[in-house]
Order: C-alpha cells, then sequence, then structure tokens
C-alpha cells in the first residue's frame, strides 16, 4: 500500500472519529495508520481512546502489542535487513 494509501485512510478515520468519538473501530483505524506513517506516540494515543471505551477490544490489543514490538525493534536495531515499517 503506497504512503498516500495510508494518507488517505487516516484522514477518514480522523474524520469518523471526529463525528463519532465512541466509534472504537474508528480509533483503531486511525493509530493503524498513523502507526504505518511512523507516528507512534499518535498511533498510541489512538489506541488508547479505544480502549478507554472499551477494554476488551482486541483488534486494539493486538494492534498496540504490535506497536511495541516496532518501537523495540526500532530501538535495539534489530530489524531484518530489507525489513522496514
Amino acid at each position: 500500500m503506497a504512503a498516500r494509501d495510508f494518507r488517505s485512510a487516516y484522514d477518514w478515520a480522523s474524520r469518523a472519529v471526529e463525528l463519532e468519538p465512541s466509534y472504537v473501530e474508528g480509533w483503531r483505524l486511525k493509530g493503524v495508520n498513523a502507526f504505518m506513517l511512523g507516528r507512534f506516540d499518535e498511533a498510541d494515543a489512538c489506541y488508547e481512546k479505544g480502549l478507554a471505551l472499551n477494554p476488551q477490544e482486541l483488534g486494539i490489543r493486538a494492534a498496540r502489542a504490535d506497536l511495541r514490538e516496532a518501537r523495540r525493534l526500532l530501538e535495539s536495531g534489530d530489524l531484518p535487513d530489507g525489513e522496514y515499517l
């Protein structure tokens, strides 16, 4: 997926949660696309908002685990050759 597609998806999800702040899936989608755009802190904040609405939401919990693992790999320099976010 091209970066512009992530940007479009991010914009859509941003608008969705602006219109309906209780839309848990919107927070997940905004977070995932923020993550793919390299906006890790923003992604984490989106996941927090979604989890505040539904602490048991498995999609957000999984996405947050992916975010934490990506941060760990980036900080440790353990990304395999040719792999990136």
